[in-house]
């Protein structure tokens, strides 16, 4: 953050006053570091290869006023290597005050949820997963693996599952219901092709009616 707030101050983005206090912010967390030119030639590479660069342009994101950013196309290379030469880069330091230690909560997705109930069908043993997203589509995944013996527990937001392996599956008794779940189908797919024995996926009329040829025949 310090290196390209020094170029916003060299480019005139940003006034010397509110570098200074970028700095003294950035100085209690971390130390200055000068990089030597092999490393600032690493990093002109990794800068170069940067998808929001056009041609062989470095575009960079910079501070223009406190919490506002915007983006700058065709910086100076020479800009960047002098602030990383003169020290305008920050390492953290080592705190003697112990580890950031906690724990934080983020908000239930649906896409990680199926996943979850997947990967602990898989796996041999409990697998506990909090948080979880029981949403209509992901209740039809741990559905179909409760058809296939797998022992899932819900209370409230938290799922217990007793994995049984990839090969502990039972057959199902009738067509595995995905109902609406696209990702229900197209991963529950894989699983089953290697199993031993045979089953039936379906759907809801909309699930029916959509392209399932790239996991049937991959590109």
């Amino acid at each position: 953050m310090l290196y390209e707030s020094y170029i916003a101050k060299s480019l005139g983005l940003i006034d010397r006053n509110y570098y200074n206090e970028i700095y003294n912010t950035l100085s209690t967390l971390a130390r200055p570091i000068k990089f030597d030119e092999d490393e600032i030639e690493d990093l002109l590479k990794i800068m170069g290869n940067d998808k929001k660069n056009i041609s062989n342009e470095i575009t960079m994101i910079l501070p223009i006023d406190r919490g506002k950013v915007d983006i700058f196309n065709n910086i100076d290379k020479n800009l960047i290597i002098n602030s990383l030469k003169g020290g305008k880069g920050f390492v953290y330091r080592k705190s003697n005050r112990g580890g950031l230690k906690g724990e934080i909560t983020v908000p239930s997705d649906k896409s990680i949820s199926h996943r979850a109930i997947i990967l602990g069908a898989l796996a041999k043993g409990e697998t506990i997963v909090e948080n979880i997203l029981l949403s209509e589509d992901v209740l039809n995944t741990i559905d179909c693996f409760i058809q296939m013996g797998v022992n899932i527990e819900i209370e409230n937001s938290r799922v217990t599952i007793q994995g049984i392996d990839l090969y502990g599956f039972e057959k199902p008794e009738c067509p595995l219901n995905c109902g609406n779940s696209g990702t229900t189908m197209r991963l529950l797919a894989g699983i089953l092709v290697g199993q031993d024995f045979p089953s039936t996926l379906i759907g809801d009329s909309s699930l029916m009616n959509r392209p399932m040829k790239r996991i049937i025949s991959p590109p």
